[in-house]
């Protein structure tokens, strides 16, 4: 294999530049970790949908989307936790209503609260402030050791 990365070479690589610069945008702060955040949330909810089949053009569910989009652009924009995570709980609910009157899968509304809460609580545990920054190192220290080593 002269001249091309293996599997493994390539996954480290890629591991390494991304680590690199979620740990740039946590050390920053402000609006950039916040949009890392919802980048983080929003691939989540993607992910999320691809795995439990919740695609649908049903009005509802795209209402559903619409205000995760909306809560999303909240975090980003630094409003404050209750207007975020009240529009994240409305998301939800309209996407369990699109759910009950058979739109779509019934786990839109738990993807929308997977996604949108742990986005919008890593956002605002970062903060402004030094604590925040230890705090969000600390977290990501330990989710990475914990993925690397198990």
């Amino acid at each position: 294999m002269s001249g091309s990365l293996s599997n493994l070479q390539l996954r480290l690589v890629t591991a390494v530049i991304l680590a690199a610069i979620v740990l740039a945008l946590t050390w920053i702060g402000g609006m950039p970790f916040r949009i890392l955040a919802v980048v983080i949330g929003a691939g989540v909810f993607v992910e999320w949908r691809r795995i439990t089949g919740t695609q649908s053009g049903a009005i509802l569910v795209k209402a559903a989307e619409l205000l995760l989009i909306l809560a999303f652009a909240l975090i980003i924009a630094g409003m404050p936790p209750l207007i975020v995570f009240a529009t994240i709980l409305v998301a939800a609910m309209v996407g369990f209503l699109a759910s009950f009157a058979g739109m779509t899968s019934v786990w839109l509304g738990s993807g929308i609260l997977y996604a949108g809460v742990p986005a919008a609580s890593l956002a605002y545990l970062r903060g402004d402030g030094q604590g925040g920054l230890f705090s969000v190192l600390f977290l990501f220290a330990l989710v990475w050791s914990t993925d690397i080593f198990a």
